[in-house]
């Protein structure tokens, strides 16, 4: 027993002094290289490039008018004596409206119908005579002459007379008079104004480059302000030259208005259709990314996202049209683009 127990002594010590080696070794031996850890995938969402009917709709601003207006003013100076309007009717065409005072020239019109009425006898027996012989061809002329000038005078006198009355120039809706019988007018005196409001005319402007995509007969569509009721005209007339400031097109369409609820003076909101039977490539408009020269998207291929610079075209609320940089079947990245960089791997979780 006591020559055991030196042996396990030293054998206990041979076993410390190996394991403490041992474990001197394996903590000085260099660890194996660790790679860098990927990234995990971009959760995405793409959307398949495909040709689609273009629906180019620009939005524009316009000017509901009149189809036909004018100011009522007298051509000669005077006093009302009849006012035969109420104020916002339905009038017609050559309908008396304002009547001025013309008694002074009613009573030189009798005297000249007088006057001419003497002059034609005369004449006539001044023509019998001639055939009898009774009298020289200049005694004929010269009566002949006078009956003439006299007519001359009446018409004259008639003209007069008719510019002492207001006559409705076209059928249409008279508005707020500004003035009552009795008051004295003169030639600067606006009256009332008349406007034939069915149809009525829509003007505005386009930008010249959509020049050549815009003929006349076009359907328009429209509403006014405070009314969200879809309306249709139809392009009646382009300007044929270009507006050298704004650099725009002039153009006027034509609806419609039988009960009369389109105002002339009211904002138009506008939506004009372009190039209706087109095919072109469409993506959605949060596909777009800001480039520095210019507009970039990020396409999926195969699992890695790739960028693409691309070239805009028309626009509507939620597509924009791709001209260059695209082709039908390509997988452009719309939702997940703030965790998207070139070349990283991307995992497609809608279509």
């Amino acid at each position: 027993m006591k020559r055991i127990r030196p042996f396990l002594i030293v054998f206990v010590l041979v076993a410390a002094l190996a394991v403490i080696k041992l474990s001197f070794f394996t903590s000085n031996k260099p660890s194996a290289p660790v790679g860098p850890m990927k990234p995990p995938a971009a959760i995405v969402s793409v959307f398949v490039v495909t040709p689609a009917k273009l629906d180019q709709k620009i939005a524009l601003s316009g000017t509901v008018l009149a189809s036909e207006e004018a100011a009522l003013i007298t051509e000669t100076s005077g006093r009302i004596v009849k006012i035969d309007f109420q104020e916002g009717a339905t009038v017609s065409k050559g309908q008396l409206l304002v009547k001025i005072n013309d008694q002074d020239l009613q009573a030189s019109l009798k005297k000249m119908q007088q006057q001419c009425k003497l002059a034609k006898d005369r004449s006539d027996r001044q023509k019998h005579l001639l055939e009898l012989g009774g009298v020289s061809q200049e005694d004929f002329d010269a009566s002949q002459n006078a009956y003439t000038g006299l007519q001359a005078d009446i018409e004259q006198i008639q003209a007069t007379i008719l510019k002492t009355e207001i006559r409705a120039p076209f059928n249409g809706v008279v508005g707020l008079r500004n003035v009552s019988e009795g008051s004295y007018i003169n030639t600067s005196t606006v009256v009332a104004s008349i406007q034939q409001i069915d149809p009525v005319k829509i003007d505005f402007n386009v930008p010249e480059k959509y020049a050549a995509k815009i003929h006349v007969g076009d359907d328009v569509e429209f509403n006014t302000a405070g009314s969200s009721l879809i309306l249709a005209a139809r392009i009646s007339a382009i300007e044929p030259k270009v507006d050298p400031t704004m650099r725009t097109l002039k153009i006027r369409a034509r609806c419609a208005n039988p009960a009369g609820k389109i105002l002339p003076g009211a904002f138009a909101r506008i939506g004009l259709k372009l190039d209706k039977d087109s095919l072109g490539l469409m993506i959605p408009t949060e596909a777009l990314i800001p480039d520095l020269k210019g507009q970039k998207v990020f396409l999926c291929k195969n699992g890695v996202a790739s960028p693409q610079k691309v070239k805009t075209g028309i626009r509507t609320e939620t597509r924009v049209q791709i001209t260059e940089g695209l082709n039908p079947g390509d997988s452009v990245v719309v939702r997940g683009l703030m965790q998207v960089k070139p070349d990283a791997l991307l995992k497609i979780v809608a279509n």
